[in-house]
């Protein structure tokens, strides 16, 4: 059941990264797959925990995803597979991160 479910989860963005671009948290932010052309928004995260270009969002399911269909597996590349596993190597996709507007970013809900 999605009772326990986050409402969103967030794209924790490196500060510098964020910095540069002018980002604060909530800021709406889409990630593209440059080899797909996939891409989702998500609300940006700045955090000192990352560095360099680094971003990341969990993959675990959020209410965002039930009610508008957002998928972290639409931006994660598929093609690059670990020889020892054969799993695909998700965590290092190659994404182009860009500010959106507010009409893309996902909903709100009243008083966040």
């Amino acid at each position: 059941p999605a009772d326990f479910l986050p409402d969103e989860n967030p794209l924790y963005i490196a500060q510098g990264l964020a910095d540069g671009m002018g980002l604060v948290r909530g800021d709406p932010v889409r990630l593209r797959n440059p080899e797909t052309g996939q891409s989702a928004v998500w609300r940006a995260w700045p955090t000192d925990l990352l560095f360099g270009s680094m971003v990341y969002t969990p993959f675990h399911k959020d209410r965002q995803q039930l009610r508008a269909g957002r998928y972290v597996n639409a931006v994660t590349s598929q093609s690059g597979r670990c020889p020892y596993t054969a799993q695909s190597n998700f965590k290092s996709t190659v994404v182009h991160l860009e500010r959106a507007t507010e009409d893309e970013a996902p909903a709100r809900r009243a008083g966040a």
